[in-house]
C-alpha cells in the first residue's frame, strides 16, 4: 500500500504541469504549473484575482482526491502524510469540504459515497482516565453572567471541551474557534491557520491543572469571547459520563447576532414585546428568544447524544 500511495502522489505533483488527473472514472481538472506561474507576471490586483481564483479551484477539488485514496485503500494518516498534515486535521477538512460540496449542490451531491469513506470508528479511538476536570465555562461582556459547568474525562482532548462548549451553550459550531493556553493557541481548524497547534492532538491533563485559566473565542465575526476555569481536578466515583454539564445559568447567545453589543440590544427588545426593534429581532432571530432559559438535562442528552457517536 505504502509504494502504491507514493506513485499516486507522485503522479499527482506530475498531473499539476498537465493540468488533469485521471482516477478511475474520475476526471479532476487541476491548475497548471503555468496558470501558477502567470500570476507572477500581472499586476498585484489582477494577480490577487487570478490567484484566488486558483487557490479556491485547488480546495475544491481537493476532496475528490481525498476520496479517491480512500476508496482506493489509503489510511487518514497517509493522506495526512501526502498533505503534509496530520490525519485528524485531514480528516477534518475532508469534512468540511464535503459539507460545503452538500450545501451548494443539495440532491447532485453524492453524500452517501462521500461520507462512506470517513474515519471508521478504530481511527477515533479515546483514552480515558481516572480523573474528571471540573472546568466552569463563562461568557464574557455579558451581564447577567451566562455559564456552564462541566465535569469531563482529564483525557479529554481540548476539541471534545470544544465540543461539550457548544452543545452546552446552545450554538451549532458553524463558526472558526480557537483556545487561548498561555502564549499558545489551540484549534481543530489548525490547518487553516499558521498560529494555531491541533486541539484535537492535546488533552486536558496535559495542558491544565486545577486553578488555570485559559481562553475561548468563538465566531471571528460575532467574537465571542470566553473565559474557562479549571476549578478541581476530582478522582471519578462510579463509571460518569465522559463529560456532563452540572450546573449552569441562562440561555447562550444565539448564532450570527453581532456579538456582546447586539445581544444586549436583543435582550431588551424581548423585554419589550412589541414595537419594531422587538420585531426587528424577532425577524433576525426567527424565534422569541428567552434569555433566562436554560435546561441542564435537555444539555446532558445532547451530550450523551454526541459522545454515542464517537466510538
Amino acid at each position: 500500500m505504502g509504494g502504491k500511495c507514493c506513485d499516486e502522489v507522485n503522479g499527482v505533483r506530475a498531473a499539476l504541469r498537465l493540468g488533469v488527473i485521471t482516477l478511475g472514472p474520475i476526471r479532476v481538472d487541476i491548475p497548471t504549473q503555468d496558470a501558477f506561474d502567470s500570476v507572477e507576471h500581472q499586476d498585484p490586483l489582477s494577480g490577487l484575482r487570478a490567484g484566488d481564483v486558483l487557490a479556491k479551484r485547488i480546495v475544491g477539488q481537493r476532496w475528490i482526491l481525498i476520496r479517491a485514496a480512500r476508496e482506493q485503500g489509503a489510511s487518514w494518516q497517509q493522506v495526512g502524510d501526502a498533505l503534509g498534515i496530520s490525519r485528524q486535521a485531514a480528516h477534518q477538512s475532508y469534512v468540511v469540504a464535503v459539507e460545503l460540496q452538500k450545501e451548494h449542490l443539495g440532491q447532485h451531491h453524492d453524500t452517501v459515497r462521500s461520507e462512506a469513506v470517513q474515519a471508521p470508528p478504530s481511527e477515533r479511538t479515546r483514552s480515558v482516565s481516572a480523573t474528571l476536570h471540573r472546568v466552569k465555562v463563562e461568557v464574557d461582556e455579558v451581564t447577567p453572567v451566562i455559564w456552564r459547568r462541566f465535569d469531563i474525562d482529564s483525557e479529554a482532548s481540548l476539541n471534545d471541551l470544544h465540543m461539550a462548549i457548544q452543545i452546552g451553550f446552545g450554538w451549532e459550531n458553524f463558526h472558526l474557534h480557537h483556545f487561548q493556553v498561555g502564549y499558545d493557541r489551540y484549534s481543530s481548524n489548525s490547518n487553516f491557520s499558521s498560529d494555531s497547534q491541533d486541539s484535537r492532538s492535546v488533552t486536558l491533563s496535559s495542558l491544565t491543572t486545577a486553578g488555570d485559566m485559559l481562553g475561548y473565542v468563538y465566531d471571528y465575526g460575532d467574537n465571542w469571547g470566553l473565559t474557562l476555569t479549571v476549578e478541581k481536578v476530582v478522582a471519578k466515583r462510579g463509571d460518569p459520563p465522559f463529560v456532563r454539564c452540572t450546573h449552569g445559568r441562562r440561555a447562550g447567545p444565539p448564532e450570527d447576532i453581532g456579538g456582546p453589543w447586539s445581544y444586549h440590544e436583543l435582550v431588551a427588545a424581548m423585554k419589550t414585546g412589541r414595537g419594531s426593534n422587538y420585531n426587528h429581532w424577532r425577524q433576525v432571530n426567527g424565534y422569541k428568544f428567552d434569555p433566562v432559559a436554560f435546561d441542564v438535562e435537555e444539555t446532558n442528552r445532547d451530550l450523551a447524544h454526541w459522545e454515542s457517536h464517537q466510538s
